[in-house]
């Protein structure tokens, strides 16, 4: 979050390996923050697949590895104990494995609106009609 710069007052990190995020997830937390310390994106695997943060409480998240299996029960409990105001967003799935892509692939299929930049390129490689 250093890097972010001195001039904002939040951020939000989407994980990576986050497909098809509605936009409404971002805009939600966005509004959030004005409230809110933490607002924690929990992916189905225990990892997280957004964080939004007030940078005056961005210390909280020192070696903390949004990717990693711990990560959202790790800022939870680091939230608790530096007693900010924390929220959690509705869980979402973050692709790792070829079950990730399928549960993807279903999803986008059911709203032919979602994702079409992740629908053009799995047309591309002839993983998805």
């Amino acid at each position: 979050f250093k890097e972010a710069g001195s001039n904002l007052e939040r951020i939000v990190v989407v994980n990576s390996a986050t497909a098809a995020l509605p936009p409404v997830f971002i805009q939600q937390t966005i509004k959030l923050l004005k409230k809110q310390d933490i607002a924690i994106g929990p992916s189905t695997d225990g990892s997280v697949y957004l964080c939004g943060i007030n940078l005056a409480c961005a210390h909280q998240l020192k070696n903390i590895s949004l990717s990693s299996l711990s990560s959202c029960n790790q800022i939870i409990h680091r939230a608790v104990f530096c007693r900010s105001k924390y929220v959690i967003l509705p869980a979402w799935n973050t692709i790792h494995t070829i079950d990730d892509i399928r549960m993807l692939i279903k999803d986008i299929r059911q709203n032919p609106y979602a994702a079409p930049s992740v629908r053009r390129f799995l047309r591309k490689i002839k993983f998805c009609a």
